[in-house]
């Protein structure tokens, strides 16, 4: 366990194995209760913590995930899930399988990472992916996320990454990126525009 940083009740850490357990639900929780695609399409907070359990260990590994973790119960309170952007994952959450068609979240996330990656050659070691960020309720609102995306991105300039990306979903995060850490809009797909099987999944 690494500790970056120490509030009076909040310590935060380099994620790794001893927490792949718990991450789970707490990314879970957010994602399932508030995020617009997993919203839509009625994801169960099971559905998603199943997901993460695949990506915990790679995440693990790789050593630039951050969690908080609260010093008196030692509970996990919020999680910033990173990946090396060269690196080939498990389906996520609402992605795809093997040998399957994507779901919509799986289709729209695909096209955007598809649209970024079609004019770069992406080394190991060069590009941080920030996958999905979260906070437990009766923590939000105390800039624990803010603080976990500071801390990711000083310790991935340490290691020797350049740039960081991610797929943003929600306005809130969207402003955060962008008008706190400087984040540049690349490309944008509009929910009521995107079509899925004939269909657009996300116009509501």
């Amino acid at each position: 366990m690494t500790i970056l940083y120490e509030e009076a009740d909040i310590s935060y850490q380099i994620f790794d194995l001893q927490s792949v357990d718990e991450i789970a639900p707490v990314l879970a929780e957010t994602f399932a209760g508030y995020d617009p695609l997993a919203v839509s399409q009625n994801l169960s907070a099971a559905e998603f913590a199943e997901g993460v359990q695949v990506l915990g260990p790679v995440a693990a590994q790789e050593g630039l995930s951050m969690i908080a973790q609260d010093k008196d119960t030692n509970d996990l309170v919020g999680v910033l899930l990173v990946h090396d952007f060269a690196t080939v994952l498990p389906g996520l959450p609402g992605g795809e399988e093997e040998n399957q068609q994507p779901s919509p979240i799986g289709a729209i996330l695909g096209e955007l990472e598809e649209r970024y990656k079609a004019d770069r050659t992406i080394h190991t070691g060069e590009y941080m992916n920030l996958l999905m960020i979260g906070v437990a309720d009766g923590y939000k609102g105390r800039k624990i996320a803010q603080t976990l995306i500071k801390l990711c991105l000083e310790n991935g300039i340490k290691r020797g990454y350049k740039l960081a990306v991610t797929k943003v979903t929600g306005p809130i995060s969207q402003h955060v990126l962008r008008d706190k850490f400087g984040f540049i809009d690349r490309f944008e797909i509009r929910y009521k525009e995107f079509t899925y099987q004939n269909q657009r999944p996300f116009e509501s």
